[in-house]
């Protein structure tokens, strides 16, 4: 026997698996979102899952669907599920979905698409010497509230538009760890969240900071206490979404764009 069929077979990198690992980590924490917020569900159709959290924002009730090859009837069913709720939807693809699906999001209203940027490090590259914890604390469910409103406040939506999306055991759920950030005052300021999986994939969420705060590092303190805290408990590799606007300060702290997702609504 040659093996000729063996060594034909592409093998994936080292940098491929770490990424793979990050968005697996990354999809389960918001399919765990979904399923654990008092106002979300998260269902599965094959390789495609409809998460909802109740919140009144299409990002926020999704198909989601982070394999490489979509399957068109396993979207087709989760979308059916995610119009069945009434609430602002989008769809969210890891690769492009090809133009059979892309005509199936338009068919549906969803005309828009977006790519939002995944950035992922591993854990020897991240740089976090000069960031710093001073007014960041770790918070749990008993806070959901007081979360929300600085939620509210830092990614600058109408009062009311997350709901119940941070309430419940949220907070409190294994694995989870919400942050807040209080000026030198003591008001809170600004918001974290970061999720970490058994096989060590760290996810930051929910960077936010209040207009009035911004420019004083409060995202840094954020985001670095949301990754040494993972490292403490194990994290190989962390991952997050990007705008344009926070882009440069994770890439200061080691982060790289990984990929560029497909998403519509």
């Amino acid at each position: 026997m040659t093996g000729a069929g063996v060594t034909g077979a592409r093998v994936a990198s080292r940098a491929e698996l770490m990424v793979d690992q990050a968005v697996s980590g990354f999809a389960r924490a918001i399919e765990t979102l979904g399923a654990v917020t008092p106002s979300g569900s998260a269902q599965r159709f094959g390789d495609a899952v409809a998460v909802t959290t109740g919140a009144k924002l299409a990002s926020l009730n999704y198909v989601m669907a982070m394999g490489r090859t979509p399957t068109k009837d396993d979207v087709v069913a989760a979308a059916s599920a995610l119009r069945a709720t009434g609430l602002p939807w989008g769809m969210e693809f890891r690769t492009d979905p090809g133009p059979e699906i892309t005509e199936l999001a338009a068919g549906l209203g969803l005309h828009t698409l977006s790519r939002p940027v995944f950035m992922v490090a591993a854990a020897d590259d991240l740089v976090l010497g000069e960031t710093s914890r001073v007014g960041v604390e770790a918070v749990g469910a008993d806070r959901w509230e007081e979360y929300t409103r600085v939620l509210t406040q830092g990614f600058e939506t109408p009062e009311g538009v997350f709901g119940t999306l941070m309430g419940g055991p949220v907070l409190d759920v294994p694995g989870f760890t919400g942050y807040l950030a209080f000026s030198d005052e003591g008001t809170a300021v600004g918001t974290g969240m970061a999720t970490i999986t058994e096989d060590g994939a760290l996810s930051v969420f929910n960077i936010a900071v209040v207009p009035s705060a911004r420019g004083r590092g409060v995202g840094r303190a954020l985001t670095g206490t949301a990754l040494e805290d993972g490292l403490d408990r194990g994290a190989r590799v962390a991952c997050l979404q990007t705008s344009a606007m926070g882009r440069p300060l994770y890439e200061s702290l080691g982060l790289r764009e990984a990929e560029a997702w497909y998403t519509f609504g």
